[in-house]
């Protein structure tokens, strides 16, 4: 595996590539928008009994079923690295226990919905009620998080999903989940005031810990 991969969309020399997420945008990985919190997810949550024999696809199916089961609207596919992949989840408003609220009012508007933009997107956020917002995103990944960048605003993140598939290349199909590969969840909370664009990233470990998080998000 090269050091440096090619870009996970394609762009570059135009060689051809045996990356899995070459038809993927790219999540910026292994140095990521610094989480309010992140947590491993153990293999044996995903697979009870035993990953052998498994591939990246199988885990993107076993995510899948809990993402939806937790009934989550858009999740977005991007590359992290060369065989790795993310998954980002809709942005939610949550409870201050962390379970999101009831009906239209846990989601923003989601990259799936027809005539989405992200100006929309953000006008609704800017004037959003006050409360707790969070998003979470899965890493699939053999490389480890080498450092991460300052915190990101709700836009930012959602400008990085806006360009994420709705579904995995089927190449990862063909990339075996061993030992090397590790699942992180990384949690972005955020807390909006009472004033028009006032929101704030929760600081790492300052409220809810990722764990909670996933428990309260019906995800584990």
């Amino acid at each position: 595996m090269p050091t440096r991969p090619p870009a996970a969309n394609g762009a570059g020399s135009g060689h051809a590539t045996d990356c899995a997420a070459r038809q993927l945008a790219a999540f910026p990985w292994p140095s990521p928008p610094a989480p309010s919190d992140s947590a491993l997810i153990a293999p044996y949550l995903l697979f009870p009994d035993g990953s052998q024999g498994k591939t990246l696809l199988d885990v993107a199916r076993k995510l899948e079923g809990a993402i939806a089961a937790a009934g989550y609207l858009g999740p977005r596919y991007l590359g992290a690295g060369c065989n790795g992949f993310a998954v980002m989840l809709d942005l939610e408003q949550i409870e201050p226990d962390g379970a999101r609220k009831p009906g239209a009012a846990g989601f923003a508007p989601t990259t799936a919905e027809p005539g989405f933009t992200l100006a929309g997107y953000l006008k609704r956020l800017f004037y959003a009620p006050p409360g707790y917002y969070r998003q979470i995103v899965f890493v699939v990944s053999d490389v480890g998080i080498a450092a991460t960048t300052p915190t990101p605003t709700p836009g930012e993140l959602r400008a990085i999903a806006k360009d994420g598939s709705a579904a995995l290349p089927p190449g990862f199909g063909a990339v075996p989940f061993s030992w090397k590969y590790q699942v992180v969840a990384l949690v972005y909370e955020f807390q909006k005031g009472a004033a028009d664009g006032d929101a704030r990233q929760i600081p790492p470990n300052g409220r809810l810990r990722a764990p909670q998080h996933l428990k309260k998000a019906q995800l584990l």
